[in-house]
């Protein structure tokens, strides 16, 4: 996992940093890229392992008459990297990710990754989730709990 880059969109960051555990990526990737419109969505000072990478400006303008411009530059980054892990949560643009062959995770996806790999505690992390506007359904949150129990190490 560690060969590819893992390219973020602002959920997972506005997330994370309202839970206060961002460095939860950083210990499952090491390295995050974001664009420069992520980081102008995200409005907060940038831990040192978040780079900044540009997109191709006319692919983010194509893929923004669907999806918001943070999620299209995303997208757009990850069609330029060959070896990438693309972090989105917005269903839509999930959508369209999954219609392009490229490879994402969730912020559901890399808490489920950092519990099973013992970096955190699923049911408390998801508590405090539950705290902000992130929503996720009971019966997805019952899933992920019960696959974090067979795989953990």
């Amino acid at each position: 996992m560690h060969n590819k880059i893992i390219i973020a969109d602002t959920s997972c960051l506005i997330i994370f940093t309202k839970i206060q555990q961002l460095d939860v990526l950083n210990v499952l990737f090491s390295d995050i890229v974001i664009t420069p419109q992520i980081q102008l969505e995200f409005n907060n000072n940038l831990p040192n392992w978040i780079k900044i990478n540009k997109a191709n400006e006319l692919l983010v303008r194509s893929i923004n008459n669907q999806l918001d411009l943070g999620e299209s530059s995303a997208i757009a980054l990850a069609l330029e990297t060959e070896k990438h892990l693309l972090i989105l949560d917005d269903l839509k643009a999930r959508k369209f990710a999954k219609s392009a062959n490229l490879n994402i995770i969730g912020t559901v996806g890399i808490i489920a990754k950092a519990a099973i790999e013992n970096h955190i505690d699923a049911v408390d992390t998801f508590n405090k989730i539950q705290n902000t506007n992130f929503r996720i359904s009971d019966k997805l949150l019952e899933k992920i709990l019960n696959e974090i129990k067979t795989k953990k190490k």
